[in-house]
């Protein structure tokens, strides 16, 4: 394990292809990275304007339908998105074949959606829902349409034209999220904002990837890409239920607003995972692909990845378990003090998330989505029990206490011993990875708790002054230490700007 007191030296022996690939996957990181700093503080911009415009019933009843129309999404995509990336050999007539495959789900399931929303509104006893789902089904015809430019553009390594569709389509909905809220919208805002960020996102993409679908359909070339994209399917849709089950049985038992009080914590808390190891992800996917049977650059690769995101989300969830009191009560007003316990206790959650979602990599990279199937199909029936068993406790923050008992206890061990078996990788490695982030995160909530409990004065001057004076502390412990992983990070960025000041200048 390198000593964090100097940025250890790269291997001599390691091949040029690997180094090239590591190059380009920093590059990737660094220019999605920035690109997403712009969408993500939209995102908290326009997440704190809704949080005040609305109320935990709206953003509960759109709960209540998010959590089958992400279900419905599931089944339109089929994973083949993913077979485009992964697979050696593609040709033009995978794309066609999928794109085609892709849009006729994709009518067919949000058709499906519509017809079914009087169920739902019964389900839940809430009429208002009829409405709100059918709208919703209209992004099962929209999205699709997309799915194969993206995967071209994840397949060319074009991180960076992936990042501006992002950062513009973010731009975009938040704006139409806004303005319908202000006018009195409800929960129809957040409705609108999410069929902005499908129609906006497939255009974009159009317009970026370059690639048009030719008007053929080859069975044999769907078939062969059935095989790892139907049990990718089969892992996602247990996992699915296993993530989203806590909404559905919260609002059938609890009611609406309880669905808001956990949702706004639980969308709080997986922030690290949706806007860092989303954006590794994007590049590490592709890039592992292509080093799927050089097991030892693989294995070096993927544990850096595992360093650079304890580095930024380990800090960020132990500052914010600190602050969750002035964070929540300033951010979102005091409609929304419940989510405090219910925030601190999934802070730990979303740290341990953050990297553990990575097991997912190996598998796809590796093409082994037969194992990672099993698994889930082991996994999640434990997740959905640990919910249930919070759900009849009674209370949001009951389910919370159970779902981080089997994450943080239960979960960890197997879930990178399964998947370090494909690769060489012991979970020993892993914990060596992110030790060090986690004993600097810890060191650094200490100060920021105390300022936030203690300093006087409103709740947003508590919440600042504590978040500042814990992340300050952390940068300040990471670059005394010369942390190998902030070293890099930081060698990244700088190549990133200083490119971007030389294309300015020309």
């Amino acid at each position: 394990m390198p000593s964090h007191m100097s940025e250890p030296a790269a291997p001599p022996s390691e091949p040029p292809a690997s180094q090239s690939l590591a190059r380009a996957a920093a590059s990737g990181v660094a220019w999605t990275t920035l690109a997403k700093v712009v969408s993500q503080a939209t995102g908290i911009g326009v997440t704190l304007l809704l949080a005040r415009l609305l109320t935990p019933r709206d953003f509960g009843l759109v709960g209540m339908v998010s959590v089958f129309s992400g279900f419905v999404a599931l089944l339109g995509e089929l994973g083949f998105g993913a077979a485009l990336v992964q697979k050696s050999e593609l040709e033009e007539r995978h794309l066609s074949t999928v794109f085609w495959f892709n849009t006729a789900a994709g009518v067919l399931l949000g058709g499906a959606m519509a017809a079914a929303a009087p169920l739902l509104a019964e389900f839940y006893a809430e009429p208002k829902l009829v409405g709100l789902t059918r709208a919703v089904a209209l992004s099962f015809v929209i999205m699709p349409l997309g799915a194969v430019h993206q995967a071209v553009l994840s397949r060319k390594l074009g991180f960076k034209s992936l990042a501006w569709v992002d950062t513009l389509v973010a731009l975009l909905s938040a704006a139409v999220a806004v303005v319908a809220a202000l006018r009195g919208l409800g929960p129809w805002a957040l409705v609108l904002r999410s069929l902005t960020v499908a129609a906006a996102g497939v255009a974009g993409l159009w317009l970026a990837a370059g690639w048009r679908p030719r008007l053929s359909f080859d069975a044999r070339a769907l078939k062969e890409l059935l095989g790892f994209s139907a049990n990718l399917f089969a892992f996602n849709a247990v996992n699915y239920w296993a993530r989203n089950g806590d909404q559905l049985l919260i609002g059938k038992v609890l009611g609406a607003a309880s669905v808001g009080i956990y949702a706004r914590a639980y969308s709080t808390m997986t922030m690290p995972i949706s806007e860092v190891t989303s954006v590794l992800t994007k590049v590490m996917f592709p890039t592992l692909s292509r080093l799927q049977h050089r097991h030892d650059e693989f294995r070096a690769l993927y544990l850096r990845s595992l360093e650079n995101i304890a580095l930024l989300t380990f800090p960020l969830m132990a500052v914010l378990l600190a602050i969750a009191n002035p964070f929540v009560l300033s951010v979102f007003g005091p409609n929304w003090a419940e989510v405090v316990p219910v925030l601190q206790v999934l802070c730990p959650v979303a740290a341990v998330q953050s990297i553990g979602t990575t097991a997912g990599w190996i598998y796809q990279a590796t093409g082994r989505t037969d194992v990672l199937f099993r698994y889930g199909a082991i996994v999640s029936p434990l997740i959905l029990g640990s919910i249930g068993v919070g759900v009849a406790l009674g209370s949001p923050l009951t389910v919370a206490i159970c779902y981080a008992v089997m994450n943080l206890v239960i979960l960890p061990y197997p879930q990178f011993a399964v998947a370090g078996r494909l690769i060489g990788l012991r979970p020993g490695q892993v914990l060596a990875a992110v030790r060090a982030s986690i004993a600097h995160s810890v060191l650094a909530s200490v100060p920021a708790w105390a300022v936030g409990a203690y300093l006087p004065g409103p709740h947003l001057v508590r919440f600042l002054a504590g978040a500042v004076t814990g992340l300050a502390i952390y940068v300040g412990i990471v670059h005394t230490l010369r942390a190998p992983a902030y070293l890099r990070l930081r060698a990244q960025l700088g190549d990133v700007l200083r490119s971007r000041a030389s294309v300015a200048e020309r």
